[in-house]
């Protein structure tokens, strides 16, 4: 990078040293990762952040578990399956914000617990 500066400014005198743009590029790279969009679990100060999963996928999990009788029947990999057949186009290829296996599976055995919970706190 100091070899481009030189080129690009070959009469100046007073260049960054190459410790200074190695710090520089820290810097960036720091302020880069704070600001990327994530949120702390639980909207808590937590250590723990993840991704948001996106909302369109997780309304399509809680209509596959209306339309069966028993949801906690279902598994996440089944759920996992028909959302990728729900959101293939006719190309044969998935949305980019599309989550990937562990994302959806993860996020279904969640929405399963919830579920359960629920269903247990109406039968009590």
């Amino acid at each position: 990078m100091l070899e481009r500066l030189r080129r690009k400014y070959p009469k100046r005198y007073t260049l960054p040293s190459e410790t200074t743009l190695k710090q520089e590029i820290s810097k960036l790279f720091d302020k880069q990762k704070k600001n990327t969009s994530k949120e702390t679990a639980s909207g808590d100060n937590n250590n723990r952040s993840y991704a948001k999963f996106p909302e369109i996928y997780a309304n399509a999990f809680k209509r596959y578990m209306k339309e069966v009788e028993d949801a906690s029947t279902i598994k996440p990999k089944e759920a996992y399956d028909k959302l990728v057949e729900d959101y293939t186009d006719e190309n044969g290829r998935l949305p980019s914000d599309f989550p990937s296996y562990k994302q959806g599976t993860s996020k279904f055995s969640g929405m399963k617990t919830t579920y359960r919970k629920q269903q247990l706190k109406e039968i009590l």
